[in-house]
């Protein structure tokens, strides 16, 4: 990942024209789209991303070079935590770093904001517990959802997760 590639723009749902909108939920579908074998409908609409994020600022990351949106998270301020929701970045740049990219733009955000913790929910049947977990992250809470939940075909796990902000 090149740092100086990027446009980084803090943002809300509300403030996205139409264009934007559908280039956040297409990448947001896109990035479930890779569990499509327990959620097999779409993460979410342009819609469902206004409702989802009415409280929320949307981190967006933009290559300078083509405009494309590469990844993306919302951010809640929520008591003394900064919250993080919808994280996802383009299946063609897995693996490149825009997501652990944006764990380190979000702690800054904390930090700055004199915020003590990121916290954020991560399914562990998918993955991501362990992914969110090299970042620092812990589980502080587990919760079994039954199929149907969240349009899911399967029974799943999510954690919360926190990460303390030095």
């Amino acid at each position: 990942m090149d740092e100086q590639n990027l446009l980084q723009t803090r943002t809300t749902a509300a403030r996205l024209n139409d264009t934007e909108a559908e280039a956040a939920v297409q990448l947001i579908n896109a990035a479930y789209a890779r569990h499509a074998w327990l959620f097999p409908v779409d993460r979410t609409s342009p819609a469902e991303l206004q409702t989802e994020t009415a409280r929320a600022e949307l981190l967006l990351l933009k290559s300078a070079q083509t405009g494309d949106l590469l990844a993306l998270t919302a951010m809640e301020v929520q008591g003394d935590a900064l919250f993080l929701s919808l994280t996802s970045v383009s299946p063609a740049h897995h693996g490149q770093g825009y997501g652990a990219y944006l764990i380190r733009q979000t702690e800054t955000i904390a930090r700055k904001q004199g915020l003590a913790r990121l916290v954020l929910v991560a399914i562990a049947d998918v993955g991501n517990v362990d992914y969110y977990r090299r970042f620092g992250f812990s589980s502080t809470a587990q919760t079994i959802y039954p199929a149907g939940a969240w349009g899911a075909i399967a029974s799943f796990t999510v954690d919360r997760m926190e990460k303390h902000i030095p």
